[in-house]
């Protein structure tokens, strides 16, 4: 296996493409930078991805991450506690399951327009977000990918977006309102479980199917629907 550590940071590198992805990080830094390209024996590898478990509970604050990066692999942040908030670089296309999770202290997200896919857990009980806004383009989010999110207090899912499932946004416990557009075909069960403070949830098209879905895991009896 061919590698480098640069400032206690193990990048796996590909001789045949030329490229680097990062493996695992030994940095008790709590500002991390990672550069477009490493060097090795005079050639130069451009970072193209983050990990399985790469930054798994570093107690990095932030971290700028280079616009090569096409890449971050499932549970690359899981339980970076101290992380208060990234920019995910253009180009990247999902945000991988248990990515973020138990990022307790992650209170922004920047998601590129790239983004078309969350998947599972992906940003689960990350306690502190308050805010998050979707990109255009994305079309599905993951089961339990926003779970205990206990800030979150509004989601307006964007226009392209196909499913939202199971338990999505289960025990974002200070969400008031959400906006379903008119392109969603698939509502998960129990997607708003547990959201106390839930007041009203806004479909752009009526779906029987769907507000069954909605109506039949809810505990929040003042819900309103309108559509």
């Amino acid at each position: 296996m061919n590698t480098i550590i640069i400032n206690h940071i193990t990048y796996l590198l590909s001789e045949e493409r030329r490229t680097a992805l990062v493996l695992t990080c030994q940095s008790q830094d709590e500002h991390i930078v990672i550069p477009q390209q490493v060097e090795k024996d005079g050639i130069r590898y451009t970072i193209g991805g983050i990990g399985k478990y790469a930054f798994k509970k570093c107690p990095l604050k932030t971290i700028s991450l280079p616009e090569t990066i096409l890449l971050i692999d499932d549970y690359a942040f899981i339980y970076c506690r101290q992380l208060e908030s990234i920019r995910i670089p253009e180009g990247i296309k999902e945000i991988a399951q248990y990515c973020f999770s138990n990022c307790v202290n992650l209170s922004r997200v920047e998601l590129p327009e790239t983004v078309r896919i969350i998947h599972q857990s992906a940003f689960a009980t990350c306690w502190n977000l308050k805010h998050i806004t979707f990109p255009q383009r994305l079309c599905e989010i993951g089961k339990m990918a926003f779970f205990c999110c206990y800030q979150l207090q509004e989601v307006t899912l964007p226009k392209y977006m196909v499913q939202v499932d199971d338990c999505a946004f289960a025990f974002c416990k200070k969400l008031t309102a959400v906006t379903i557009p008119g392109l969603v075909e698939r509502v998960g069960n129990s997607t708003f479980l547990g959201c106390e403070q839930l007041q009203s949830i806004v479909i752009k098209h009526h779906d029987a199917e769907m507000l069954h879905s909605l109506w039949q895991y809810q505990d929040t009896p003042a819900l309103s629907y309108l559509s």
